[in-house]
């Protein structure tokens, strides 16, 4: 009797100890680059949009802390420290990755979608190519995307303060600035322009002063650096989408209850369709914003984009081959392909 009676009280303990264990609530850092803002933001906006729908959805047992405006370091600074699991996530803008992981630099190849829409289809956070590729991530850097999104209005465009440019044979002679990526620069080689890396926070200044005469951003981003001031002329050629991403400690999420871990899946995914919508509206309303102030906007046909892209394709994609793989190359080939043929194109 004794014995089963130890049993029995053992059980109710042990039964209680798991209560107490999911009854655990958890405290989820989100180190941000972009400001926490009230108006309209696609980072911002969105981030608030993640941390509202992780706490509702867990009943408060995971209560998001958002610090923005790089108030715990810089964009490498961020990754850094979700890597090691100082915050639980940052925010990270697609080129950042690279430095983590080189197989991020087949997310933002030069002239490989041909619209938004496919770029969504091919990237999309539940399909199989982000899905391989998340893995691999994880696997590489101990960090999750958990978000997949656009940066600033997704497609960037080139700007400069000399001519304006409705051919690649225009752009011969500008210093373009661009990140120290060595894809984006063999693209802006290959169009006849000197790539000349300067950081975000010395680019206004240095279109200002002449150290460069174009430089390349989504439109959003170019009304949020003011680029109007000391931009004159803008082709929409589209060169490259920029992801914007939410990134997660993959130890700090798989310590994480079955069903909370899901809840973080579930905001993740919504969170990735909030921003998309809140980019493109902005786009429209950004661009109208830019032609008010009187910069001049070129919007080149397909056949015009193609003559740039015939001059960029092959050369980058064979860097990309060499730096990531073909097998990634091809994967993301096929990937197009399909979502092209799915949507119609």
């Amino acid at each position: 009797m004794n014995k089963l009676f130890t049993i029995f009280i053992s059980g109710i303990i042990l039964s209680g100890s798991i209560s107490l264990a999911s009854a655990k609530d958890y405290v989820m850092k989100i180190g941000l680059i972009t400001a926490l803002k009230k108006e309209l933001h696609f980072a911002s906006s969105s981030n608030i949009f993640f941390k509202d729908s992780v706490e509702k959805l867990s009943k408060g047992k995971i209560k998001v802390k958002l610090f923005g405006a790089s108030t715990l370091g810089g964009p490498r600074s961020l990754l850094i420290q979700t890597k090691k699991g100082i915050v639980q996530g940052c925010d990270a803008e697609g080129a950042y990755l690279t430095y983590f992981s080189p197989l991020a630099q087949i997310l933002s190849l030069p002239y490989i979608f041909r619209s938004e829409e496919v770029a969504w289809k091919v990237l999309d956070i539940n399909g199989p190519f982000i899905k391989d590729f998340n893995k691999q991530f994880i696997k590489k850097t101990g960090m999750r995307i958990i978000s997949m999104g656009e940066n600033g209005g997704g497609f960037r465009h080139f700007s400069n303060n000399i001519k304006e440019i409705k051919c690649p044979e225009d752009m011969k002679g500008l210093k373009i600035r661009t990140m120290n990526l060595p894809i984006h620069m063999e693209m802006i080689k290959c169009l006849g322009a000197s790539p000349t890396p300067v950081s975000w926070t010395e680019l206004y200044t240095a279109l200002q002063t002449g150290v460069v005469n174009g430089q390349e951003n989504p439109i959003s981003t170019f009304k949020m650096g003011r680029f109007e001031e000391v931009q004159k002329y803008l082709i929409l050629d589209s060169h490259v989408y920029g992801i914007y991403c939410l990134i997660i400690n993959n130890s700090w999420f798989n310590k994480l209850p079955r069903n909370l871990q899901q809840v973080i899946i579930h905001a993740g995914n919504i969170t990735s369709k909030v921003n998309l919508g809140i980019s493109q509206y902005l786009k429209n309303k950004d661009l109208a914003y830019i032609q008010s102030k009187g910069v001049k906007v070129y919007f080149p046909t397909q056949k015009e984009k193609n003559k740039f892209k015939a001059l960029v394709r092959d050369k980058v994609l064979n860097l990309a081959k060499k730096n990531v793989g073909k097998k990634w190359v091809n994967k993301l080939l096929k990937s197009i392909a399909n979502a092209e043929k799915a949507l119609g194109y």
